[in-house]
């Protein structure tokens, strides 16, 4: 069975033990049930960051050094830039992350290797991104993004949830969503309590469980620096 928000929130009212509005409404349900949502949106983030990676790409502006970052940005993976589009056969390449501290001359310097980085870097600025050097020339989806997207809210009584398995992973959300409920209306603390803790052990059972989700091949150390080290 699709676990929609019509689903979700029926789950929600069977925990309440109010299968009809009374004393809370379906907007009420349904917030909570958002939110519940959220937090194991979040918790499959923390273990399996990938399961929601997305890609965007920007175009650059000559001489302009700072951009707008996704406005569904949640956490940036990767970035990719390529300085020589008009160039044939020119394909971007990663641009390393750097931190304002690390940048050793002002922003504004056009050279390569301001920085601790010899290579192409960036810099973040809430939501904006800043990139060293400064492209001298426009170039159309220069830019390439891999990030984490912030999930849309259920709205309509169809839309599904999007977590990993969600059959076996769905009942933390209506616990949560009636843990809050039935403490926001001042009903049975006890029950309120018990329902909170038990969607916080769900949740963490669901992480422990993905963590693994990739079991091809052993565990390994990834080198993200590029330079070769002795573990």
């Amino acid at each position: 069975m699709a676990k929609d928000l019509d689903f979700l929130e029926a789950a929600t009212r069977t925990l309440l033990d109010e299968q009809t509005q009374a004393d809370w409404t379906d907007v009420e349900v349904a917030r909570e049930v958002n939110l519940g949502y959220m937090k194991a949106f979040t918790e499959v983030v923390n273990v399996y960051e990938d399961y929601y990676t997305t890609t965007a790409n920007e175009d650059f502006a000559a001489d302009t050094q700072e951009y707008s970052l996704p406005t569904d940005l949640y956490k940036l993976r990767r970035v990719e830039a390529n300085y020589a589009v008009s160039t044939t056969n020119s394909v971007g390449s990663k641009v390393t992350f750097v931190k304002m501290d690390s940048i050793l001359r002002d922003l504004g310097n056009s050279a390569a290797s301001v920085s601790t980085s010899s290579s192409p870097a960036y810099y973040v600025i809430g939501t904006t991104i800043g990139f060293l050097p400064i492209p001298d020339s426009a170039g159309t989806n220069a830019i390439k993004f891999w990030y984490v997207a912030i999930p849309d809210e259920l709205s309509d009584g169809e839309d599904e949830i999007n977590i990993p398995f969600p059959d076996r992973y769905y009942e933390s959300i209506p616990l949560e969503a009636a843990g809050n409920l039935l403490r926001k209306g001042q009903q049975e603390e006890e029950v309120a309590l018990a329902y909170l803790a038990d969607a916080e052990n769900r949740r963490e059972k669901m992480s422990m469980e993905l963590e693994d989700r990739i079991a091809d091949g052993p565990k390994s150390i990834i080198d993200i620096s590029g330079e070769s080290m002795v573990f």
